[in-house]
């Protein structure tokens, strides 16, 4: 059963090869999917699931190949019809959290196997979404010493994820759309020997991520305005079963995300878009890591703005659709360094990212649609024929199936 409202829309734009937002196709429009209609992350907003143009479908992320033989970022999306108010999906091998960065070359196993269950209500202008991710790992040692003495190892980390969503139809093609999402991140590192368990572990480790947009129609302009928030902070805990004395939780580590930004949209022609936009951006790290009382203080701020990001999809045949776009950042970075608590030294640069130009390929075959980014390397090298430098002819690859 066709949803009235919002499925008006969706038919009304972008009904071509790589209707789904997959990532090689945003990816071959310089990631400027938010002003997109359909760039519907399931992951983050879960209410998009149930939308006829995601309903019943399978996404294959091939993964991306910048000069590298082995892919990285493979995972695979499914979701389904239950009657015409609920759909279910899952999505596996997608990763998924902040522990991967907070462990890295402490010898700790990565959160691996990343499982999503999500669901999706229609109640007609209103859809709503929820998902869960969960992912995890663990190693254990045990080993006998030659004077009978027990040593045990036991190392884990895990991320668990909720995603809330919610779109809202509102005006004759209007449109509402904000997601919430909770994970919380974990590892323990466990060691016990002669009678004393040592512990390492993170105390908090939860994440906060906030988007909220609209699409709002002006004739055959959609007016696209965005904000999003995010937060992520941990603390490192050291535990002695045997000598309490030396128990310590060490400084702060902590992440602030602030994003906003206004674009539009335009169709034209049968199956054509034109896109553009301006975008803020704010990273804020503070890090304490080196202290137990924040006397030893490093903070850094990423200042972005403006940022400009434009792009144009259009079908060049029945079968294929071109993709193109640019994203251009400039900005600032300041650096605070305070070691004493009261003074320390301050650096502010300016910055200027290099333009970034991508082009995207979509290739529809029956219900196949196959979509494809030119990987940077061959853009500036060229191919093997003309540089002699080995590189891939596409730098991400998609693929979906409607059934």
């Amino acid at each position: 059963m066709k949803r009235d409202g919002v499925v008006v829309v969706a038919i009304l734009l972008l009904f071509v090869s790589g209707l789904f937002a997959s990532e090689a196709r945003l990816d071959g429009l310089a990631g400027g999917g938010w002003y997109l209609l359909d760039e519907s992350d399931v992951f983050f907003n879960p209410a998009w699931v149930g939308f006829d143009e995601y309903r019943g479908s399978v996404l294959l992320e091939l993964g991306t190949y910048n000069g590298v033989t082995d892919p990285t970022g493979q995972y695979g999306h499914v979701n389904f019809g239950v009657g015409d108010m609920l759909t279910l999906g899952f999505a596996f091998n997608r990763v998924e959290g902040e522990v991967g960065d907070i462990i890295a070359g402490s010898g700790l196993p990565a959160p691996r196997n990343g499982l999503d269950l999500m669901g999706g209500l229609n109640l007609g202008n209103l859809n709503l979404g929820i998902g869960v991710y969960k992912s995890g790992a663990k190693d254990y040692a045990k080993d006998l010493d030659a004077d009978t003495t027990v040593s045990e190892s036991t190392k884990k980390t895990g991320v668990l994820g909720v995603h809330l969503g919610t779109v809202l139809n509102f005006g004759e093609r209007n449109i509402l759309d904000a997601g919430f999402n909770l994970r919380f991140n974990s590892y323990k590192d466990e060691d016990v020997a002669s009678g004393t368990t040592e512990t390492d572990e993170i105390d908090g480790g939860m994440a906060i991520d906030l988007g909220v947009r609209s699409f709002y129609y002006i004739n055959d302009v959609a007016l696209v305005p965005k904000l999003g928030f995010s937060t992520f902070s941990y603390k490192d805990k050291y535990t002695n079963s045997s000598n309490s004395e030396l128990n310590t939780t060490s400084g702060a580590w902590s992440k602030m995300t602030l994003f906003a930004g206004a674009g539009a949209n335009y169709a034209f022609g049968e199956e054509s878009l034109l896109f553009g936009g301006v975008e803020f951006h704010m990273d804020k790290v503070t890090d304490e890591m080196d202290s137990t009382d924040g006397t030893v203080k490093e903070e850094d701020t990423w200042t972005l703005f403006p940022v400009f990001t434009g792009g144009i999809e259009t079908p060049v045949s029945d079968r294929f659709t071109a993709r193109a776009g640019f994203r251009k950042s400039m900005g600032s970075h300041k650096s605070v360094d305070d070691f004493t608590g009261n003074t320390g030294s301050e650096t502010t640069r300016t910055v200027s990212e290099t333009d970034f130009i991508a082009l995207g390929l979509g290739v529809k075959l029956f219900d196949l649609d196959i979509d494809m980014t030119v990987g940077e390397n061959l853009l500036y090298n060229g191919g093997y024929l003309l540089s002699g430098n080995s590189s891939n002819l596409f730098g991400k690859m998609s693929v979906t199936y409607d059934f």
